[in-house]
């Protein structure tokens, strides 16, 4: 009873019209779907409102985010504190004057807080809170860019969990807009390089911990700046870290609709500039053929296995795919070469008509390096497989898939990462591969993986068959580049062949 009194009180104070909500069905349907993405945008420039932090957080360019001290009540709907006998509710709703975008915030805040109410053990001991706050942002007067913090503490054990969720709206319409419509194709490779980058930073460690995660950050739009906010574990339950991007670094990644910024010219990095090192003026010639029996009007896939080769993981691998017609790209690490074991291994994927490619020598990050540095570990990878089985490799997977402007610069080679990250360096259990690529493979994909791991070999032995029934055709990554027609160029980094 307690619970549905409750329930109607926090209606109230929101003061939702509920015969209105027939007119935005359509952007509350956005809403939903981009908050199940974790779709989210916010940053400087930003609308009085408040943030999870206790203190200010400089944004680039001189953009602040303002204290809590800041809050104008006018500027927002902030509901009194809701108190029973099993909750508490610190609830904040944005007010931004397009009555579309305001009531489907305020409908969404309303969501979250019936929700949490609902989850609340009629059983349980003490008190769980829940706190929604938010900022929001008018981006260049076309766009508002809200996100809402969401802080719950749910009894018996009063872990903190922190989370949120953002959304974005043409400034005049009311309409919602993705990041999708924003951001090129490559952008949550870009954004998640750039939080590892960040995260090893601020740990002192390198990136390779961190490179292959998705850390599911929230884009946040401002002005002048980007600021990525993403979930962390900790000790104490889950917080929210973040990352802030001038406009003009991530401009490349902004679709020309959406080239509204003030920009610096000068500021923006330059694409494809030819590499500073031993640069070859001729481009890049992809000399895979395509495979026989291969339907160009049917998906196509490229499964790429590092950090090999290592002798009969490597060749158990090579075995399922030649099974089922199948072919891979291995990109080695050189100082793993030397035994008759492992070359063995390499020699035995190339008679199969896999692809041997490039993860540099000692699997270094190639951000901390100068150009003559790169140089060396991509190079002296060329000689020693040159001199082991007589081939020179054309492509180079960057350890961590860590890249920055200089590094693309001094790469001579097209630069292969991937849109399929399997995780099996970190599940070690086939099944949890398999489910990996079965969510996430689609036509022209590139799939990661490791050589290294039994729990890999099981897991393309039992995706394979699986991949085959649904019509996929799994090849090299040059030989997939081929069949869709993708001519690569030197320094230019690829997520798929879409």
């Amino acid at each position: 009873m307690e619970h549905r009194q409750r329930k109607r009180k926090i209606h109230r104070k929101y003061r939702v019209n509920r015969q209105k909500m027939g007119r935005f069905i359509a952007i509350l349907c956005c809403l939903v779907v981009f908050a199940a993405a974790g779709i989210v945008a916010l940053s400087g420039g930003f609308k009085k409102g408040e943030v999870p932090e206790e203190s200010a957080e400089p944004s680039v360019s001189g953009a602040t985010i303002l204290q809590l001290s800041d809050l104008e009540t006018d500027d927002t709907q902030l509901s009194a504190i809701e108190t029973s006998e099993k909750y508490k509710l610190y609830i904040t709703s944005p007010n931004t004057g397009n009555e579309a975008i305001d009531l489907a915030l305020s409908s969404r805040v309303d969501t979250l807080t019936n929700r949490f109410i609902s989850e609340c053990d009629v059983e349980q001991q003490g008190r769980s809170e829940l706190t929604i706050k938010y900022d929001l942002a008018k981006v260049m007067d076309k766009l508002y860019s809200v996100c809402f913090y969401i802080t719950e503490k749910k009894m018996p054990l009063y872990e903190t969990v922190e989370s949120c969720e953002s959304y974005i709206f043409d400034a005049q319409t009311g309409k919602a807009i993705s990041n999708a419509d924003i951001f090129t194709e490559e952008y949550n490779g870009f954004f998640n390089a750039k939080i590892a980058e960040s995260v090893a930073e601020e740990n002192g460690t390198s990136a390779e911990a961190y490179s292959n995660i998705n850390f599911h950050a929230s884009v946040l739009i401002g002005d002048d700046s980007i600021c990525l906010v993403y979930p962390q574990d900790t000790s104490e339950g889950r917080s929210l870290k973040k990352h802030f991007i001038p406009i003009a670094e991530a401009y490349n990644h902004i679709t020309d609709e959406y080239k509204i910024f003030d920009v610096n010219e000068e500021d923006i990095p330059v694409e494809n500039e030819d590499p500073i090192i031993d640069v070859e003026d001729d481009p890049f010639t992809n000399t895979a053929d395509i495979p026989e029996g291969i339907d160009p009007t049917k998906p196509v896939i490229a499964f790429t296995f590092d950090d090999g080769p290592n002798g009969s993981t490597t060749k158990r691998i090579v075995d399922a795919l030649k099974e089922h017609g199948a072919r891979a790209t291995f990109f080695i690490v050189g100082d793993r070469i030397g035994s008759e074991k492992q070359i063995d291994a390499m020699q035995y994927a190339v008679e199969a008509g896999c692809e041997i490619a490039n993860h540099t020598w000692s699997h270094a990050k190639l951000t901390k390096l100068d150009s003559e540095g790169i140089k060396e570990e991509i190079e002296k990878v060329n000689d020693a497989l040159e001199d082991a089985i007589g081939i020179r490799t054309s492509l180079l997977r960057p350890p961590g898939g860590s890249t920055n402007e200089e590094t693309l610069k001094a790469i001579k080679y097209p630069v292969i990462k991937w849109d399929v990250d399997t995780r099996d360096w970190e599940s070690r259990d086939a099944d949890a591969v398999v489910e990996q690529i079965k969510a996430n493979v689609q036509d022209g994909s590139i799939v990661l993986m490791h050589d290294l791991y039994k729990s890999t070999a099981e897991a393309v032995e039992k995706i394979l068959p699986w991949l085959i029934e649904q019509g996929y055709q799994v090849v090299t990554v040059s030989e997939l580049m081929q069949i869709k027609g993708v001519e690569m160029e030197r320094s230019v980094v690829y997520y798929s062949a879409n």
